[in-house]
Formats: structure tokens, sequence, C-alpha cells
């Protein structure tokens, strides 16, 4: 038989024994109880030099752009 409670937690009654029933996800990627859970490695990232072309190219955009909303900001301020 099974009984559901106030709080909504189920129990099952089998012969003169009670037992609490958990609801079991249908998939789980890892098995706590099978398998070793080992601990993720931090990826490093690469952030090339200066010397690079890519970068520097990519970093004098960068400060066109900043320079462009520091005068909006400015322009705002006045």
């Amino acid at each position: 038989m099974v009984i559901e409670a106030f709080d909504k937690s189920l129990y099952a009654t089998v012969e003169d024994s009670i037992f609490a029933l958990e609801e079991i996800p249908e998939f789980q990627a890892k098995s706590l109880n099978f398998d070793e859970v080992l601990p993720e490695e931090t990826k490093r990232i690469y952030i090339p030099r200066m010397t690079h072309p890519f970068k520097r190219e990519s970093f004098e955009k960068f400060m066109e752009k900043q320079q462009t909303k520091f005068e909006k900001e400015l322009a705002k301020a006045s």
C-alpha cells in the first residue's frame, strides 16, 4: 500500500514494514555509487602576445571603441 503524507512525501508499507519512497531521475550522467568522480581540470586560456598581428589589430579596435564611448559620455555630461 502507498501512503501520501500531508507534506506530499510518499511511503510504502509491505507487511509490517514502512519504507520512504524517493523519486529516481530517469537519467543520471554519472553514478556516484559506481563511477569514480574525478575533479575537473581548469582549462588554460591562451592569450597571444601583443606582437601577434591579430592581437594588435583587435586591441587597437578596442581602444578606438573605448575612446568613442568616453567622448559620448563627456558629451552627455556637458
